[in-house]
């Protein structure tokens, strides 16, 4: 699907039920996407928000940098 966040276009898959994704790219070439990676040493508690979410609330950024910034202020 393209979809409009913000600003900027992406082009992501969606899933049809939460309607989340695991990879996107902006038309600013920001392209986005969440690895399944869990170190057996190092359990993290799950967050009770869905990966899927992730990159949609990633996507109406310019950079990498601007994606890390509101990573770390939206995700904490």
């Amino acid at each position: 699907a393209v979809r409009a966040f913000g600003d900027r276009r992406a082009v992501l898959p969606t899933d049809p039920e939460s309607g989340g994704t695991w990879l996107g790219v902006n038309d600013v070439g920001l392209a986005l996407a969440v690895l399944n990676v869990n170190p057996p040493e190092k359990w993290v508690r799950p967050s009770p928000r869905s990966r899927g979410h992730l990159i949609p609330a990633l996507l109406g950024r310019d950079t990498p940098a601007d994606a890390l910034a509101e990573f770390d202020r939206a995700f904490d």
